[in-house]
Order: C-alpha cells, then sequence, then structure tokens
C-alpha cells in the first residue's frame, strides 16, 4: 500500500504535463515545505476570522430595551460597515498582491536587494494614500451608510464605527503592506504574530470598552470600533519591529529613499493596476449583492452577517492556502521551474479541500445551534440553518476557486482575473442574487444561492485558464 502522501499526490506525474525542468524533490518534502509556508498563514487568516467571529458575538450581546431594540441588532450595524470599508481598501489589497507577488519572483530571482526595495516603494505609496482616503472614508460615512440599508435601528451605530475604523486606515495599511512583503519572502509566521498581537489587543478592549468592564465607559458599538483599532496600532508596531532588525530579510528603513524608483513602479503597476480593477469591480458587485439584502430588513441583515462570519472561517483556509500558493509558486517561477510551479500549486489544491470537508462536517449538522449563540431570535434561526448548508456547499468551490486565482495572480496573469471578476461578481452574482430573491421568491436563502452560482463560474473559468498552464511561461 502507497503511503498517504503518495497516495495524495504524485509529482511526478503532475508535473507530465510540463516536462522535465530539473531535479524534483521527493513527495514528503514538497508536502512538508507547502505546510510549513500555508499553515502559519493559514493561522493568521484562520484567528482574524475567529476574533472577528468573537467581536460579532460580544457586540451581539447588546440590546436597548428602551428603544426596542432587541439582542443581536448591533451585529447588523457593525457588518453594514463591511463592503464600505473593503471599498476604501481595494487600492491597499491590489498593490499588496504585487507586492506579495513580486518579491517572491525577486526572492527566487536572488535578488533580495530588489526585494526590499519593492517594500519600501509600496510602504511609501500605502502612507500617503491611507491618510487621503482615510480622511474621504470619514466624510462619507453617512451616505455609505444609507446606501447599504442601514435602517433607523441601526444607522447611527452604522455610521460612528465606520467612522473610528477608518481613523485607523493608516496603520491598518502599514501593517498590510509590511506582511504582504513578508509572505512574499516566505516569512508567513511573522504575519501570524502580528495578528496574534492585535486580535488579543483587540478582545481585551473589547471587553473593556463594549460594556464598560473594570471601570471602563460603557460605549457599546463605538466601543468595539475603538478596540479595533488599538488592536491595528499594536500590529503596527509588531509589524515595523519584524522589519527594523538586523537579522530580518526585508529591511524597510534600511537606504529608505522618498523617491520613486521608476522601474519598481512600472513593475509594481503593471500587477496591481489589473488587480485594482478588479477590487474594484469587485467591490461594486459586492455592494449591489449587499443593497439587495439590505432591502429584505434588520432581520435578514442580522441573519446574513451572521453567516459572514461563518463563511469568513472557511475563507480563512482559502486565503492562507492563497498566500502559500503566492509565495511558493512565484519563488519557482522565479527559479525558472514553471514545472515545481505546478506541482506546489497541486498541494496547496489538494489540502484546500482536505480543509473544507473538515469545515462541512461541522456546520451541517451544527449550523442551527451555532447561530442560536448570536440571537434570540427564531426568524434568525430559521434564515441561519438554511445559510449554513449553502456554506457547506460553497466551501468546497470557494477553496479550490481561491488557489486557482491565486497561481495566475503569482504567475503575473492579473487581467485574466479581473475580467474573470467583472464576468462573475460585477454582474452575475447580484443579478442572480436578485432575480432568486424577489421574483423566484427564495429571500434571503435565493441571495446566498445567487452567491453559489458566482463562485461556481468563476472555479470553472480560473481552471480551464489554470489548466492550459501558460501562465507558468509569463513573465513579471
Amino acid at each position: 500500500m502507497k503511503p498517504f502522501v503518495d497516495r495524495l499526490f504524485n509529482a511526478e506525474k503532475i508535473r507530465n504535463r510540463i516536462g522535465d525542468l530539473g531535479p524534483l524533490p521527493a513527495n514528503r518534502e514538497i508536502l512538508g515545505e507547502t505546510i510549513r509556508v500555508a499553515l502559519p498563514a493559514v493561522a493568521e487568516t484562520f484567528l482574524v476570522a475567529i476574533v472577528s467571529m468573537v467581536d460579532t458575538y460580544m457586540v451581539s450581546g447588546l440590546e436597548d430595551a428602551a428603544q426596542g431594540l432587541e439582542r443581536g441588532y448591533a451585529v447588523a450595524a457593525v457588518g453594514l460597515t463591511n463592503q464600505p470599508r473593503f471599498v476604501f481598501l481595494a487600492v491597499f489589497l491590489a498593490l499588496n498582491i504585487a507586492v506579495s507577488a513580486l518579491v517572491a519572483r525577486r526572492r527566487g530571482e536572488g535578488k533580495m536587494d530588489q526585494a526590499q526595495k519593492i517594500l519600501q516603494q509600496a510602504f511609501i505609496i500605502t502612507v500617503g494614500l491611507s491618510v487621503l482616503l482615510g480622511a474621504a472614508a470619514i466624510a462619507l460615512a453617512g451616505p455609505a451608510m444609507g446606501l447599504m440599508g442601514a435602517q433607523p435601528d441601526t444607522y447611527a451605530d452604522a455610521v460612528t464605527y465606520f467612522r473610528i475604523l477608518m481613523a485607523g486606515l493608516p496603520f491598518n495599511t502599514a501593517m498590510m503592506v509590511i506582511n504582504a512583503a513578508q509572505r512574499g519572502a516566505g516569512k508567513t509566521r511573522i504575519s501570524l504574530t502580528t495578528s496574534l498581537v492585535a486580535n488579543v489587543v483587540n478582545v481585551c478592549f473589547n471587553y473593556l470598552l463594549i460594556e464598560g468592564n473594570l471601570g471602563f465607559p460603557r460605549l457599546k458599538v463605538a466601543g468595539a470600533a475603538i478596540a479595533t483599532v488599538i488592536g491595528l496600532c499594536a500590529a503596527c508596531v509588531m509589524a515595523f519591529i519584524s522589519v527594523s532588525r538586523k537579522s530580518s530579510v526585508l529591511k524597510l528603513f534600511k537606504g529608505l529613499r522618498l523617491k520613486l524608483d521608476r522601474e519598481i513602479l512600472k513593475s509594481m503597476l503593471n500587477l496591481s493596476l489589473p488587480t485594482l480593477g478588479e477590487q474594484l469591480v469587485t467591490r461594486a458587485g459586492f455592494l449591489m449583492y449587499f443593497i439587495i439584502i439590505g432591502s429584505l430588513g434588520t432581520t435578514a441583515q442580522t441573519a446574513h452577517f451572521i453567516g459572514m462570519n461563518f463563511i469568513t472561517i472557511s475563507f480563512s483556509f482559502a486565503d492562507g492556502l492563497s498566500a502559500a500558493a503566492i509565495a511558493l509558486v512565484g519563488r519557482r517561477l522565479g527559479e525558472k521551474r514553471g514545472d515545481l510551479a505546478l506541482v506546489y500549486s497541486s498541494v496547496c489544491q489538494r489540502l484546500g479541500l482536505c480543509c473544507s470537508f473538515l469545515v462541512a462536517l461541522i456546520y451541517i449538522p451544527f449550523g442551527r445551534l451555532l447561530y442560536m449563540g448570536f440571537s434570540d431570535n427564531p426568524d434568525v434561526h430559521r434564515f441561519g440553518e438554511q445559510i449554513m448548508l449553502v456554506i457547506s456547499v460553497i466551501v468546497f468551490i470557494q477553496i479550490t476557486m481561491v488557489i486557482f486565482v491565486s497561481c495566475l495572480r503569482a504567475a503575473g496573469d492579473a487581467r485574466y482575473v479581473m475580467v474573470l471578476n467583472l464576468i462573475s461578481i460585477g454582474t452575475v452574482r447580484w443579478i442572480m442574487a436578485y432575480l432568486l430573491c424577489y421574483p423566484v421568491g427564495l429571500g434571503l436563502v435565493g441571495a446566498w444561492l445567487g452567491m453559489t452560482i458566482d463562485q461556481t463560474l468563476r472555479l470553472v473559468l480560473s481552471y480551464l485558464r489554470y489548466r492550459k498552464g501558460k501562465w507558468v511561461s509569463i513573465r513579471i
């Protein structure tokens, strides 16, 4: 009988689609390196998702009998801020994807001095843009929450929460760009450490500020936002420390110059502009999607945002494995080893499927019970049971699709990913959600089925592009 590792994947068989470009490590060695890089990234994103869920749980305990607001109303208020926040983060997410891919490629080429300059240039751009966009977000908080369908019982809290979060944008984005570069260099444990610090600090201050424990003021939803910003500040400090030591692979301040380098800027723009277009299209599609859900009322919004916490848990596996795919695939492409890039991407996909099975085994039988921890409303529980069944299907599609897309990004095929998301998220998701939600009459569950159709389409199209194999020969 073959060992489990050999049954899970066969590196020799996988790379036959491209050909032999050099020595092939043993299957165990390949799997071991993939897990070594992926595990901290998965742990980081899983930790962030868990703490986000803890945030939601702690906020869900708020109620206001005087105003007739039942337990769980604040979940909708906080959830309404997510998509507008990501709209303002879009430019930084696009830049960070480019930074990870470029640093990984330069590492594979043995040009760590260039990798360091990429981090420095990206940091300068990030600081300037975050101040400008943070100010714009604070000014537009009211209209943004109105657009998202905030009801009279959630509007004021949503605006307050959003403004406080956006005031901390410079600290958030500075941490993000440093961690993106570290992931590209294969140092995923550093970003795990910064996230751990941020989340521990966040939870502690949530306890102190939401309900006013240990003599602190009871700030309710505003307290949750302040706790998040304090946690981001702590993480930002840790990120700076990680690129300030003499032993650091990437040093932010060594030889730092404010003048932008034309060649580095060109490389970043070539990768980040298509990704930015993708992010903007994606966020526009998400906004349309959430506007559709917003018109269903506070109860449906509450059920939806609780469900988004659970799907974020499953997405943490996809996000962590995609970070590993970008680092490993980008490095092997830099070494001119397209065969190994294909092998490592396949290993990430197989690990992703294993994670999907584990998530589904929990969500299918315990969906309603999990929802009961966040709300006392039976209608929310009923929605939740249905949503968790849909999530259990989505998780298989989502994790595999995200890894395919990450391989294309690592190779520099960002334009295809942009077009893919333009078609799928920018149009298909919200159109199908609207049709299933209203004309067909499925309500909130119809909106989630629309998401499932979108995810399936992206899986098929990204797989077809990946399968052709042309991505392994793209130069960036």
